[in-house]
């Protein structure tokens, strides 16, 4: 474990880049630790997520200052339209939205400056059932034009499992549209529990998760 000092506007990283862990302390400081490489399946869609990351990474880090206090005046709206006091972390929002917008747009980079406005979601509500070797999400109607429904999945280490925190997986993005109101989504065998965001394509903002049901595969 190290400390480390970080370039200016990436003050607050957390989080796994290449084999390093980043964490930040109460007082401010930032660490390092390598990753452990144990249990790390290293799966498509996890490597897929860890490289951009990394390259969120390197392009907020690029940012023009002009751009970064954009970000820090976005991250302030956005924290007070929540209620909160605090003053928002601009490089949590730049992440935040430059993770989504490049699972809804591979090989495209984000862009470099914040939304007009703020996303308000959409009018759909989804189900999830279990369909064969699978998750079988279903919504009432289509989405709106520019909107998708990130599909999300939590396996649980037994029936009565709460839900953890932080872990649930994108399994899928899927637009709803007339005729195409339902998806499935490969799984193993198990217990979980199903949720959704709704997405604006064109900036990659979400809502917030929304848990729509557990099933059982298999």
């Amino acid at each position: 474990m190290a400390e480390v000092r970080l370039a200016p506007g990436l003050g607050g990283l957390r989080g796994k880049v290449g084999n390093a862990v980043y964490w930040q302390t109460e007082d401010g400081r930032t660490f390092v630790r390598e990753a452990p490489r144990a249990n790390d399946p290293r799966t498509p869609a996890q490597s897929e997520q860890r490289a951009n990351f990394q390259a969120a990474v390197a392009l907020y880090k690029n940012l023009s200052p002009e751009e970064q206090r954009a970000w820090r005046d976005w991250a302030d709206f956005v924290e007070a339209s929540r209620g909160g006091r605090r003053r928002g972390r601009a490089n949590s929002a730049f992440l935040a939205l430059a993770l989504t917008y490049m699972r809804l747009h591979p090989g495209q980079w984000p862009p470099s400056t914040p939304p007009a406005s703020l996303f308000l979601g959409d009018h759909v509500a989804v189900t999830a059932a279990a369909a064969g070797q699978g998750v079988a999400f279903t919504s009432d109607r289509p989405n709106s034009p520019g909107v998708a429904t990130l599909l999300l999945l939590q396996r649980l280490r037994s029936v009565g499992e709460r839900p953890r925190a932080g872990h649930d997986r994108i399994a899928g993005v899927h637009t709803f549209v007339p005729g195409g109101l339902s998806v499935t989504m490969p799984a193993r065998p198990g217990e979980y529990e199903c949720s959704v965001r709704l997405a604006e394509v064109a900036t990659g903002q979400t809502t917030g998760l929304v848990r729509v049901g557990r099933v059982r595969v298999g």
